[in-house]
């Protein structure tokens, strides 16, 4: 699938050339960050007997917001990517962000390979975690038969269980995320000198892994038609 990978995206505001929102205060850093995403899988859950729902304040994003990304396959333009805050709703009696990410293949790449996949995520307000995954694949090679599937995967936070069309798929940890909610709690992290490493449950609709976000140390590099510092993932 071409958004399988999703969750390594990064987000360096301007650098990346297109129109993107200025970090706002809750993601307050001294520099840039690139970050790599390191998965590991894991083998069972421990519920607490005494859940409650965690709190974590944010003020990285906002509801309406709207990043276009421009998609490059061997430095030719193929396509874009959109990733919206579309909505704030309500899911199991909480209050949810709606999250989308629509990837779009361009008129002229389309002929080879046919792209229009979204991701949607109902992320929590309040503890910035997954409560729905929906998949929609719409893809078509050239002389090849379409895809196009749709999949949802529920996740019980408070119960430890997920779920896949309506089918008990196992256990999860507390404050699991999925590929597209990742990238926004990651926005809320508050990266310093003291927040160098930071672990969150992830479920990647098969597997469940302890992901890692670590920041290495800074380094030029080029990003875009820029040159910046950023301290670069390792």
């Amino acid at each position: 699938m071409i958004l399988a990978g999703l969750s390594c995206f990064s987000y360096a505001g301007e650098q990346f050339g297109v129109d993107v929102p200025p970090l706002p205060a809750g993601l307050a850093t001294a520099d840039s960050g690139v970050l790599s995403i390191g998965f590991t899988k894991t083998s069972g859950t421990v519920i607490p007997s005494n859940f409650s729902f965690r709190t974590i304040p944010q003020q990285s994003f906002y509801v309406g917001e709207k990043m276009t990304f421009s998609v490059r396959y061997t430095g030719i333009p193929c396509g874009e990517l959109i990733l919206t805050v579309a909505e704030q709703t309500t899911y199991k009696s909480r209050p949810v962000y709606v999250l989308h990410a629509h990837l779009y293949t361009n008129r002229a790449f389309s002929f080879i390979y046919e792209v229009s996949d979204t991701l949607t995520s109902y992320m929590d307000v309040e503890g910035l975690f997954s409560w729905k995954y929906i998949k929609e694949i719409h893809e078509k090679r050239f002389r090849g038969d379409p895809e196009d599937t749709v999949d949802v995967y529920e996740y019980d936070q408070a119960g430890g269980h997920w779920t896949a069309n309506g089918n008990d798929r196992g256990e999860i940890l507390p404050w699991t995320q999925d590929m597209l909610s990742s990238i926004y709690y990651l926005r809320c992290v508050e990266w310093s000198g003291e927040t160098d490493l930071v672990r969150s449950p992830l479920n990647d609709t098969k597997k469940n892994y302890d992901m890692v976000f670590e920041l290495g140390k800074i380094k030029r590099m080029r990003m875009a038609r820029e040159w910046i510092d950023a301290r670069v993932g390792k």
